[in-house]
């Protein structure tokens, strides 16, 4: 439910990266959630960037934020147990909750 609060839509659309394949180049503003993900936003704008989890080895840099997402087509669905059910079948694998990795 925070993604869905975060970025204001029934979904959130994110593309995964490993940390050392991420150069942030710029300050940020975060907050921890109760997940333990810190969420930074853009210092100007306030935009959602990117999280990660604490101990996770990955970065989710939101598509929104980025030139050209259509470029990262979804290959997963996660937290699928909350899934709206009018939202159109993709034919990829779902996760009822978070991926393991």
């Amino acid at each position: 439910m925070t993604c869905r609060k975060e970025s204001g839509g029934p979904f959130k659309h994110f593309a995964v990266f490993a940390p050392s394949a991420v150069e942030i180049i710029r300050a940020t503003h975060y907050w921890t959630s109760r997940s333990a993900a810190k969420r930074h936003f853009c210092t100007t704008c306030g935009s959602h960037l990117f999280e990660n989890l604490q101990g996770s080895h990955e970065v989710e840099i939101n598509a929104g934020c980025l030139d050209e997402p259509d470029q990262l087509p979804p290959a997963y669905e996660v937290w699928c147990q909350r899934r709206e059910s009018w939202l159109p079948d993709l034919d990829i694998p779902r996760y009822p909750a978070n991926r393991e990795v």
